[in-house]
């Protein structure tokens, strides 16, 4: 599970609600940016980066501008705010109680194909189980740290041994 920017999140977001508007890019950048006739194509290029995560931290402005014009409220922008700003334990942790949006973009986290396709209860399920796989790794790194004296004690007894000639 790799590190998740706003921008990526936000950009996944934009690409689901111009969708759900059935907007192209093009129209979008144009109501973003009703001025910008001049710009147009480079307008359209800012939303294909952001919707393709290549844009890490979008302006405020752009955010405020592109969430008026799909209707995103500032509450769900808060909430990809927050949880980008969660651990992994704190996201899987949270998964009951996630928004759709918080789900998805959770989901492709770990890279579940097309779950935007998928209903809550699905994208629930399969983040659950995931909580249970990482909480199964977290346990496995955590008994390392039990074993190192088990380790060390049997490297020590393995080096005298080697030092007698004695294997």
């Amino acid at each position: 599970m790799g590190d998740e920017t706003f921008g990526a999140a936000f950009g996944r977001l934009v690409k689901r609600k111009r969708a759900d508007a059935k907007l192209t890019q093009g129209r979008l950048a144009e109501s973003v940016w009703p001025n910008a006739s001049d710009a147009a194509e480079r307008r359209k290029a800012d939303i294909s980066k952001l919707e393709t995560g290549r844009v890490g931290n979008p302006h405020t402005t752009t955010v405020q501008r592109i969430a008026e014009t799909l209707g995103i409220a500032d509450a769900e922008i808060d909430a990809l705010r927050r949880q980008v700003s969660m651990t992994p334990q704190e996201q899987l942790d949270a998964v009951p109680t996630l928004s759709r949006n918080q789900l998805e973009l959770l989901a492709s986290r770990f890279e579940l194909e097309r779950a935007f396709d998928r209903s809550d209860a699905q994208l629930r399920d399969f983040l659950e189980k995931k909580a249970e796989e990482y909480r199964a790794y977290r346990a496995q790194i955590d008994a390392l740290d039990a074993r190192l004296p088990q380790v060390h004690n049997l490297k020590g007894a393995a080096q005298e041994a080697a030092a007698r000639l004695d294997f």
